[in-house]
């Protein structure tokens, strides 16, 4: 029974010292109001100016979706210098894709090297997520993931071409996800782009046909009813099919009005130079012209002179 009790205690007290060598690999704190910031050695002032950004993005996002600020005394940040660094820490290996994370623990942990994005776009997009955690507490999953990024997505800005790029050539192939199929889960493989494509797409058409603050009532709704589908219809007065039928039209009268707008660029580019040398043939003209009327005109003068007429 000793022995027993002897392992047990062992076993706790290793826990504790792998515990503590993780939290040794972040030695530093920088406080803001909102954030408790653990960091590397040396890295203070990009802490202090990454700080400065949650704080900025925090007020935004709370004020703009009506989320509410942490109960928290502080929202622990974790910084990690690098991609290695941050795989280390979080167990995460997957570079260039994933680059922050946040918990329902109420934690964020953020890639602070900015070689694949900017860490403070980083740092908004998951206090977004933070915050709709703290909202919904044990009824996030009833949140569908592609409104979960789209959202954090859309407040943050973080819309770039190579998001309409991916999206435009899955309608061109017919590739496109249905909602449904990513509302739980995103493919964990080259897809995933496509994924959060769709969702910032389609948070974005919402928001464009609904406005923000409709988008703001229907994250509440589904966190006081616990479903989707009975908010959607509550606050918008449609299912999500009809919704997502809609979003799906809009997206590809945009792709074709694309493509107009792109061979007409192209044929315009084919068609300069042309257009260019019939106005210069034109100048040329006219200004023979000038120079023949000029001549006719100096030769009258010239006889009137000579001849008194």
């Amino acid at each position: 029974m000793m022995t027993r009790s002897f392992l047990i205690v062992l076993i706790l007290l290793l826990s504790s010292v792998s515990v503590l060598a993780d939290l040794n690999t972040l030695p530093d704190i920088t406080y803001t109001k909102h954030f408790i910031i653990h960091h590397d050695r040396g890295y203070s002032e990009t802490a202090s100016v990454i700080g400065d950004a949650c704080e900025s993005w925090l007020n935004e996002i709370s004020t703009r979706l009506d989320l509410p600020l942490s109960k928290q005394k502080r929202i622990p940040v974790f910084l990690y210098r690098n991609q290695a660094d941050f795989k280390k820490g979080t167990g995460h290996d997957r570079p260039g894709r994933v680059l922050g994370l946040a918990s329902t623990k109420g934690q964020i942990e953020l890639d602070a090297s900015g070689i694949f994005a900017s860490p403070e776009q980083i740092a908004g997009h998951e206090i977004t997520h933070a915050l709709l955690f703290q909202l919904y507490g044990d009824r996030i999953t009833a949140l569908p993931l592609w409104l979960n990024e789209g959202t954090a997505k859309y407040i943050t800005n973080d819309w770039e071409t190579i998001d309409r790029m991916v999206l435009a050539d899955a309608i061109s192939k017919g590739n496109l996800f249905s909602l449904e199929s990513i509302s739980h889960n995103f493919p964990n493989d080259d897809r995933e782009g496509l994924a959060y494509a769709q969702s910032t797409s389609a948070v974005m058409f919402f928001v464009e046909k609904h406005g923000e603050k409709t988008l703001s009532r229907l994250l509440h709704s589904i966190a006081i009813t616990g479903s989707f589908e009975e908010s959607m219809v509550k606050i918008i007065g449609q299912t999500p099919d009809v919704f997502e039928k809609e979003w799906r039209r809009s997206i590809e009268g945009n792709l074709i009005t694309g493509r107009i707008i792109h061979i007409a660029g192209i044929i315009g580019l084919i068609a300069m130079p042309f257009a260019l040398l019939a106005a210069y043939l034109a100048i040329r003209r006219r200004n023979q012209r000038i120079i023949d009327k000029f001549n006719e005109e100096e030769w009258e003068e010239a006889n009137r002179r000579d001849w008194g007429y």
